[in-house]
């Protein structure tokens, strides 16, 4: 899934990339955090025709006013905050999920087991005769050049 949550998140550089015209688009963030969502298969917010709790009760000292009196604007601004306090969630959850998998993710590897690895498929390409004296002679330099020998005689 941490796999998943990576490659969802890289697909959309409007979520990391300040260099791209769509970062500041918080529309176009808002659509590539779902379909990340979806991808990494987490699951998906449903938008409801349910108002929140909070909207639902009045507080004790409003007035009594019925539910059709509420105009038909004030209820889509309540689904738009409920959407967007959802949206929030589900991006806080992806963006926590995201910075643990990369706190977790091994080091790199060494600049020189890179280029040992470099050289493991020609290495592969020779003959099991040529192969050992290579690895022999590899083997070779490599102790050569640690164990230097110091002359602290003077030169005449």
């Amino acid at each position: 899934m941490e796999e998943k949550l990576i490659v969802a998140v890289t697909l959309h550089p409007a979520l990391y990339d300040t260099s791209c015209p769509l970062y500041r688009d918080t529309y176009k963030k808002e659509q590539a955090w779902h379909r990340v969502s979806e991808v990494a298969g987490l699951p998906a917010q449903a938008d409801s025709d349910s108002e929140p709790e909070s909207a639902a009760a009045p507080p004790d000292d409003a007035p009594a006013v019925s539910p059709s009196a509420v105009p038909a604007a004030a209820k889509g601004r309540k689904r738009a905050r409920k959407r967007a306090v959802e949206e929030d969630s589900s991006r806080g959850q992806i963006e926590a999920l995201l910075l643990e998998t990369l706190r977790n993710r091994p080091p790199p590897p060494s600049e020189d087991l890179l280029f040992l690895k470099s050289l493991a498929p020609s290495l592969e390409r020779l003959s099991p005769q040529r192969k050992a004296y290579v690895k022999f002679q590899m083997h070779k330099l490599v102790y050569e050049a640690g164990t230097v020998v110091l002359n602290l005689e003077p030169a005449e």
